[in-house]
């Protein structure tokens, strides 16, 4: 990460703090950092925007919050609830997505001022530099597709290298970060996108992150990590978020299986890594949806 933190230097500029580690971070950690610090930048992984939302006024002194990596599951919910905070204790601040490799940036968005519109939850802006060349390329027959069409992200113009990230342009070229590259779920005729429905289960307030997979049978389940004050009820808590879940997803899209695990590790970039997730020794209760 070093490397990476190197190329984000010439990004960003001005007094900054960079947490680009995957684990670590959490909210008591984050304030102390910040009030130790006073960056007037915060340069941070998607991963832990959540925990900025609970920093409360040590917030003051940053002026703009870079976000680096893909769009996470509680990102929407992250960013309403640090709309919340800031406007008690900051109300300048502005955020920022970044979307990188290991060693090179790829793109970023302008400064945005909170709140973000929902279109753009997902940008994370334009390349960075005319040299970065973006494609959106169809997983089926690498045809290059065009503005708001669904595919795997690559770069380079001769020898392109997939990413394994689901996205796509906007009529303004901005790119929109959805997932990864195996998070389309088909559903008989109709698809959509692991991102979409691990959204409505991660705004449940129980929730601390989510995954959704799809069978060969066409059957979703959620993988969830619960928040740690509700393992005492764990049983409730998933009948909670199965009721909330089903009056926010349409029937075609809602799972037929709940499990709240362990963990649900992800990369510095925000990918989980789902192999983990679904391992039965990560899984802690079930909730069967077709037996309520």
């Amino acid at each position: 990460m070093g490397l990476l933190v190197g190329a984000l230097s010439a990004l960003v500029q001005g007094s900054r703090l960079c947490l680009l580690e995957p684990t670590g971070v959490s909210g008591p950690v984050l304030a102390k950092l910040l009030l130790l610090h006073e960056p007037k930048r915060l340069v941070l992984s998607s991963v832990h925007v959540m925990h900025l939302t609970k920093v409360g006024e040590a917030i003051a002194c940053v002026d703009v919050v870079d976000c680096v990596g893909t769009s996470v599951p509680t990102l929407p919910r992250a960013l309403r609830s640090l709309y919340t905070v800031s406007s008690k204790f900051q109300p300048f601040l502005r955020f920022r997505r970044i979307f990188c490799g290991p060693t090179t940036i790829y793109t970023a968005s302008d400064p945005m001022p909170l709140p973000i519109a929902a279109p753009l939850v997902h940008s994370v802006g334009l390349p960075v530099s005319s040299s970065i060349v973006l494609r959106i390329q169809s997983m089926t027959t690498n045809e290059v597709l065009g503005p708001k069409q669904v595919g795997e992200m690559c770069v380079g113009a001769d020898a392109c290298q997939r990413l394994g990230v689901l996205a796509y342009v906007d009529a303004a070229q901005q790119l929109h970060l959805i997932g990864s590259k195996d998070g389309i779920l088909k559903l008989g005729a109709e698809a959509t996108t692991a991102l979409e429905i691990e959204e409505v289960v991660a705004s449940h307030p129980l929730v601390e992150d989510a995954v959704v997979t799809c069978s060969e049978g066409q059957r979703l389940a959620a993988y969830v990590k619960l928040a740690a004050a509700t393992l005492t009820y764990s049983a409730d808590a998933l009948r909670s978020i199965h009721a909330y879940a089903c009056k926010q997803i349409p029937t075609s899209k809602q799972f037929h299986r709940l499990v709240a695990v362990d963990s649900i590790p992800r990369d510095v970039m925000g990918h989980a890594y789902r192999a983990l997730v679904l391992d039965d020794a990560n899984a802690l209760q079930y909730l069967d949806a077709t037996q309520l």
